[in-house]
């Protein structure tokens, strides 16, 4: 059945229809309205399809959630309703872009008399279906031959003012055939280049594009979607303009649901986040994750809820770090946004504070202001799990509201700038307990027992860090090695290098050489060159060996002075030239590993897949 049929026999009680970005929903009733919405119609389309509508506009965090619904037939004792199958009837649900229509994908319903039960769902205005209502529908067994249709797409039709970030997304009422979606999903427009093609689940869609135009028009649009029973959907397109000015603007969050110093939260309750503006829902990392049965994104992309459950009696710290949140235009953000509650009576009254002394000898990181000190619960290098608390201008810190028990303080700053706490690659970093990297000093530690510990101090370092991948598409093979060199009298082919490794194979080949694992290193510019030991003898054999030069012909230097980094270094290896045959062998000398701080630096470095 098609959605305009259904919506036919709403018509009486129809009321105007709210569009998904400017939705609200308070905390509580709004005034006059205090009646939650009802169901008023309900139609199966074939065996494992159904649509229903609402009374009223919902907010589609609640609506899309499949928990909120369940389909039953009759048959049972008495004719009670009994489930069709399972414990979960319905596993899609698409909220369509009026905000009262839904479509349901479900088990397989049989002929007959059924129940739609619905609970949780809640309109603009907060109220909530706490109690569940039931609505009465005859099932089908017919089978599926009605094309998919579009419930919500962004931009909306004839949007203006639409970020020049923007990323296209589709919300189709039914699973579709994702191969037909990837292939014939398009924008069309001055400047539009396609990035990637992605969907998050069976339902949603999403088209990334470089950067678009200002104002200018676009036209998305979608040909050849079917769904997985072959029902094609009729081609279609819709256009949106771009804004006129760039945004530049940092996203923010507005508000929480629970509240920041909220007790007594009820453990059943969904963790809500409003945002200033469109987030970009896949720059968003919540520290320590929440690990939710399902997120929903609302409000235009303003508002994510995810469905929690707390423990009872227990204290919650939720971060979102610097970096770590982007809105659609990519502007990250900059602040750290911290959330306290406790499902309990009252939050913890432990902390510890101390000061931060900057690297003198590093450009970026003699002052410590705007980095992070972890609270460690398990380790000094533990960043998954950790509180953290930003350093202040005049280098102190607090970390307040820790449970009581030890922890392992550390500190990193972005001081490369490129968004990510990782000192493997380059960040200044120190842990409580070390006041000299290269000494044999362990981590310590502090102990919290409902008190204010002071005077926990660091001293940090700022490693210089060079890395990036090697190629070679020749028919020889070996392990790789990479060096640095010095720039006066560099000649590739007999220079021996300052220090030198071997690069790691990890489905490619890249290395990286960092000042505190591999050094030390003095203040300086270097180029960078590699060989493929092909002949396997541990030396570099210039008559045998391919190798590469950082720039190629024309080398490049890398400074690594006061801190600096060299990302992206790549080299490409080329097979040796005739004029070689006659040079004499070079040995490489290997760098010292430091090896007691490599697995703090390798376990900061893997923070990137999490």
């Amino acid at each position: 059945m098609n959605m305009r049929s259904i919506m036919s026999v709403a018509v009486a009680v129809a009321l105007p229809a709210v569009v998904a970005c400017s939705q609200h929903e308070p905390d509580g009733p709004g005034p006059g309205d205090h009646t939650p919405p009802t169901v008023i119609n309900a139609v199966a389309w074939d065996i494992n399809h159904m649509t229903a509508v609402f009374s009223e506009t919902v907010t589609r965090e609640t609506a899309e959630n499949p928990d909120n619904y369940d389909v039953v037939g009759g048959g049972g004792p008495k004719g009670a309703p009994q489930p069709v199958s399972g414990s979960s009837t319905v596993f899609l649900v698409a909220l369509h872009s009026d905000n009262r229509t839904v479509t349901l994908s479900t088990v397989p319903m049989a002929d007959g008399p059924m129940l739609l039960r619905v609970k949780g769902v809640s309109d603009v205005n907060g109220n909530r279906i706490f109690r569940s209502l039931e609505f009465p529908f005859n099932g089908s067994k017919a089978n599926d031959t009605t094309p998919p249709e579009v419930a919500y797409m962004s931009p909306v039709p004839g949007a203006l003012g639409v970020s020049i970030g923007t990323a296209v997304m589709v919300e189709f009422t039914e699973e579709v055939v994702p191969e037909t979606v990837f292939h014939g999903m398009r924008v069309n427009g001055d400047g539009a280049r396609l990035s990637s093609i992605y969907n998050y689940d069976a339902l949603h869609f999403v088209c990334d594009l470089d950067l678009l135009n200002l104002s200018t028009a676009y036209t998305a649009s979608l040909k050849g979607v079917t769904d997985v029973a072959g029902n094609q959907m009729p081609d279609m397109q819709w256009t949106f303009e771009t804004e006129a000015v760039y945004d530049t603007q940092e996203p923010q969050v507005l508000e929480t649901r629970p509240a920041n110093g909220e007790v007594n939260v009820d453990p059943s309750v969904d963790l809500a986040v409003l945002f200033s503006e469109a987030v970009d829902p896949f720059s968003l990392r919540l520290r320590p994750s929440v690990h939710p049965a399902a997120v929903w994104w609302s409000k235009g992309g303003r508002k994510v809820t995810y469905s929690t459950t707390w423990l009872e009696g227990t204290q919650y710290t939720v971060q979102i770090r610097p970096g770590e949140m982007a809105d659609i235009s990519g502007n990250p953000s900059t602040r750290l946004f911290t959330l306290t509650f406790s499902t309990g009576p009252a939050l913890q009254k432990g902390s510890f504070t101390g000061k931060i002394t900057g690297d003198p000898h590093s450009a970026r990181a003699a002052d410590p202001a705007g980095g992070l000190v972890f609270a460690g619960p398990t380790s000094p290098y533990d960043t998954y799990t950790s509180v953290v608390s930003v350093v202040n201008p005049d280098g102190t810190y607090q970390i307040p509201h820790l449970g009581n028990g030890t922890y392992f303080p550390f500190y990193i700053m972005d001081s490369n700038a490129d968004q990510l706490y990782l000192p493997n690659y380059g960040d200044a970093f120190g842990i409580f307990g070390i006041t000299d990297p290269r000494s044999s000093q362990e981590p310590a530690t502090v102990t919290i027992g409902g008190t204010r510990v002071p005077n926990i101090d660091m001293q940090i370092y700022d490693p210089s860090a060079v890395y990036g991948f090697l190629t070679y598409y020749g028919e020889r093979d070996g392990l790789m090695r990479v060096g640095l060199f010095a720039t006066e009298g560099f000649d590739p082919m007999t220079s021996v290098p300052v220090l030198s490794i071997t690069a790691e194979w990890t489905g490619t080949w890249d290395y990286l050489i960092n000042s505190l694992d591999n050094g030390p290193l003095q203040d300086g510019s270097y180029y960078v060159a590699a060989f493929m030991d092909a002949d396997q003898n541990e030396v570099f054999d210039p008559s045998y060996d391919p190798m590469g030069v950082y720039g190629g012909a024309t080398p490049i230097a890398v400074d690594l002075s006061q801190g600096r980094d060299a990302p992206n270094t790549s080299i490409v290896l080329n097979d040796p030239a005739p004029a070689a045959v006659s040079l004499p062998a070079v040995r490489w000398p290997e760098a010292v590993h430091l090896g007691r701080l490599k697995p703090f630096l390798d376990q900061i470095d893997s923070t990137r897949s999490r």
